[in-house]
């Protein structure tokens, strides 16, 4: 079992009239309380925490993510990145990808305090290089600007993929998904 920053479980099922349950039991909620682009310290320890000096759990967007793909079920990642600004933190991907999202997940960046969104930003290294690469069928983004991506802003091998208040235009989109200023396509 792993334990996350918010140590919160959403148990939310549905059984039909054979005894079939839903695919949502026991989905994680995990809340990115850390803008820096790190991986979990120790993924040996059964605590998601990047930094294991600072006190309390640190996640990372990376770590969620990595997180998520270990539970079959539907993972919803939040965030909580202290900020004193009105302006959407910033998440700056560092040297390697992000992790290929491989099982269902809810990336809602509408949930960050005061700004409603966050702003993930890539290096620009390269046409390999995507923001959100998924190979799961089920992926919602809401809340998120996502530029500066050597290629595709968001890419999926799959047809099932959901944006809620999207827009591809620059500007402050508060409350919705942005996806410009990358090397490939936006999707």
């Amino acid at each position: 079992e792993l334990f996350f920053a918010s140590e919160t479980f959403i148990a939310a099922t549905a059984t039909d009239e054979n005894g079939n349950t839903s695919e949502f039991s026991n989905s994680a909620a995990l809340i990115v309380n850390d803008a820096r682009d790190l991986p979990d310290a120790d993924p040996n320890d059964n605590l998601l925490d990047i930094d294991l000096v600072m006190p309390g759990l640190q996640v990372s967007l990376r770590a969620a993510i990595v997180a998520a793909d270990v539970n079959p079920n539907r993972d919803l990642i939040y965030f909580d990145i202290p900020t004193e600004s009105a302006e959407p933190p910033m998440i700056l991907v560092g040297e390697t990808p992000l992790p290929v999202i491989t099982h269902p997940v809810l990336i809602d960046g509408s949930t960050q305090p005061i700004a409603g969104q966050v702003h993930v930003r890539g290096g620009v290294r390269g046409s390999d290089e995507h923001g959100f690469n998924m190979t799961s069928a089920d992926v919602t983004l809401r809340g998120l600007k996502i530029t500066g991506f050597g290629g595709d802003g968001v890419r999926s091998t799959h047809t099932k993929l959901d944006f809620e208040n999207v827009d591809l235009s620059e500007g402050p989109h508060l409350s919705a998904v942005e996806i410009a200023f990358n090397g490939g396509w936006g999707v």
